[in-house]
């Protein structure tokens, strides 16, 4: 994965989220000269991201970087020469533009060769949560043609609530209760609920929120809002197959969903039973851990399960 730049400093009148200082030596090792960052755990050649319209400032002041002139290009050869927003000199100045590529590389200028430098991944940056000020999301989630309706889909709603409303009295049923009361909390975790206390509002049973028939405790579907305040929004690094990349995903519609089928298509475990509240006893208190299978079989098919509007 593409590493971040770290930030070594800071140019006067320009305030530290528009900047970033790197300081730049060259070593020579295996007779190839070869850039090296400071603030970089694998500081030789790294692999890095920058964000259109931050600024970064490339500091070649040691000696070592003498004939040694850190250069950017549209091609890992060095060919391709990339001067959009940089002001050459000893500390090279990058206003990273809004349309610039998503890869460029940087190595030794006038030279036709990958192995002094290494490539930036140019990645949009996060909204002004200004702009997402009170805003908020509908969320619907199909429950329907999950792995197996035996292990439990979604449920928001506590046992003692769920039994005053349906008959749960067999072993199997308060385990899928527990499983989708298990699923539920994740959701509520992905979605920052710990951050920003009861941005998430389930408004119960009813429209949008239906029971599978039968006394299951599993639902169909599941609908809820989620109110996000002024200091978040919605972002992720996942890309549509679920892996982590550097690219960041800022539309919040998309971001939900792929924070969301994370929780739908993993596996999850928790070391203890709700217990019971069943009179008869007939419950699942006597187990000491619960596996709650993934809803989907895969990520793709969890995201498309997800359905976000804004409100």
């Amino acid at each position: 994965m593409a590493e971040e730049f770290v930030s070594q400093g800071q140019v006067t009148g320009i305030t530290p989220a528009e900047v970033v200082v790197n300081y730049i030596k060259v070593e020579t090792i295996s007779s190839q000269a070869k850039f090296v960052f400071d603030g970089f755990l694998n500081g030789r050649q790294p692999n890095m991201t920058v964000q259109r319209g931050s600024t970064y400032y490339f500091d070649q002041s040691d000696s070592t970087n003498a004939s040694n002139t850190l250069a950017l290009f549209t091609a890992a050869d060095g060919t391709g020469a990339y001067t959009t927003g940089v002001t050459a000199g000893t500390e090279i100045k990058w206003i990273v533009a809004a349309d610039a590529p998503a890869t460029l590389y940087y190595t030794k200028a006038g030279v036709t060769s990958a192995l002094q430098g290494g490539t930036i991944s140019c990645v949009d940056a996060p909204p002004s949560y200004a702009g997402d000020a009170g805003q908020s999301y509908q969320i619907d989630i199909d429950c329907t043609g999950n792995v197996a309706a035996v292990d439990g889909t979604i449920c928001p709603e506590s046992l003692a609530t769920a039994q005053g409303s349906v008959t749960i009295n067999d072993a199997a049923g308060y385990g899928r209760l527990e499983k989708g009361n298990m699923r539920w909390g994740a959701i509520l975790e992905v979605l920052s609920e710990r951050e920003n206390p009861n941005s998430v509002t389930w408004p119960g049973v009813g429209t949008g929120n239906a029971r599978t028939s039968g006394s299951t405790g599993n639902f169909d579907s599941v609908r809820f809002t989620v109110n996000y305040p002024t200091n978040w929004t919605p972002t992720t690094y996942l890309d549509g197959s679920g892996a982590v990349t550097s690219t960041l995903t800022d539309s919040p519609g998309t971001a939900i969903k792929r924070i969301l089928a994370s929780p739908l298509s993993n596996i999850l475990t928790h070391n203890r039973s709700l217990g019971s509240v069943d009179p008869t006893g007939d419950d699942q208190k006597d187990h000491d851990g619960v596996i709650a299978p993934a809803m989907f079989a895969s990520y793709g098919a969890a995201v498309g399960k997800v359905t976000v509007t804004s409100l």
